[in-house]
């Protein structure tokens, strides 16, 4: 049986009864009106809410929970308590809520992590979201992370491929659109790029220098990016993980291997057993009227805090 909602869920469906107004708007009419019906699935990690058809809803719960076990694999954490990430996707009337160029994104509402996808979208296509997931799952494992280090973790591990049949993750692919800016030379020197407390400036720069320091540091200094990801995992501040982990290597010298690596180093794809994740919902059930004009009052307002830094 799934659980009944909460609280909050069961509040935010009275805000929804006013909001929609007995189906108004540009959504399609709700189930009681004879629009698409509603149904909610949940796996081991996540619970997707829907009004596609049950195939589709089912493919894209197997999808999450494979990256999902993928990149828990290469953070060594494959046993990582993460709860049940919220996912909506969205079959008909994605145009009223959110940007057409857009598939998907990441937000949160209610105190929660939250994805939004559109029903036709793959996830392998889905860069924002699988870079928004190695935030939140990154965090869990490594909760101190400075701004170069979380984004170039982002950057680096959201290329990442599987592969259930062979049993295999593949990472270090380099985003074409990073690597264009990197080896352009717009790039941020690592002496001001390591003691960022925030981004500033132009943030393709910040992301490209982020991603390439990252990339550079698995292929070239694996041992004492551990050491420093070890530090922080142990709290120590980040100045003394650094120093810890580095010891005579600083910056400067960093920043020349850096730029030569850039100019035509030789990089490997790192290639990790893979165990495929039970991926098949645990329970599924039909969503009642009040939780689907529930769910669509939330993409209204999703959707619409989000368009402002939607591409």
């Amino acid at each position: 049986m799934m659980p009944k909602p909460g609280a909050l869920f069961a509040a935010l469906q009275l805000v929804a009864a006013g909001a929609l107004g007995g189906c108004a708007g540009k959504l399609p009419p709700c189930p009681a009106a004879g629009g698409p019906a509603w149904r909610e699935l949940a796996s081991a990690h996540f619970r997707l809410r829907t009004d596609a058809d049950p195939d589709t809803a089912r493919g894209a719960l197997r999808d999450l929970e494979q990256f999902q076990a993928a990149l828990l694999t290469v953070f060594r954490a494959p046993d990582l308590r993460t709860g049940r990430i919220p996912v909506i996707v969205v079959r008909d009337g994605w145009d009223d809520f959110a940007d057409p160029q857009l598939a998907g994104w990441f937000t949160s509402a209610l105190f929660q992590p939250l994805v939004v996808m559109r029903a036709e979208s793959e996830l392998a296509r889905q860069d924002i979201i699988k870079h928004e997931l190695v935030h939140y799952l990154s965090r869990k494992v490594m909760p101190v992370q400075p701004p170069w280090l979380s984004e170039g973790l982002a950057s680096y591990f959201q290329t990442l491929e599987y592969d259930p049949d062979k049993g295999e993750v593949t990472v270090g692919r380099p985003p074409p659109n990073l690597l264009a800016i990197a080896q352009n030379g717009a790039r941020i020197p690592l002496p001001e790029l390591l003691v960022a407390n925030k981004m500033d400036g132009d943030l393709g720069v910040f992301y490209a220098t982020a991603w390439a320091m990252v990339h550079f540091l698995m292929n070239r200094h694996a041992q004492e990016l551990r050491a420093f990801e070890a530090a922080l995992h142990a709290r120590i501040p980040v100045a003394a993980a650094w120093a810890q982990a580095f010891g005579k290597l600083t910056p400067d010298d960093l920043d020349i291997e850096l730029r030569n690596y850039l100019d035509g180093g030789q990089y490997e794809l790192l290639i990790f057993p893979f165990a495929p994740a039970r991926a098949d919902p645990i329970a599924e059930r039909p969503m009642p009227d009040a939780e689907a004009h529930a769910t669509r009052a939330q993409l209204l307002a999703v959707g619409g805090r989000n368009r402002a830094v939607q591409p």
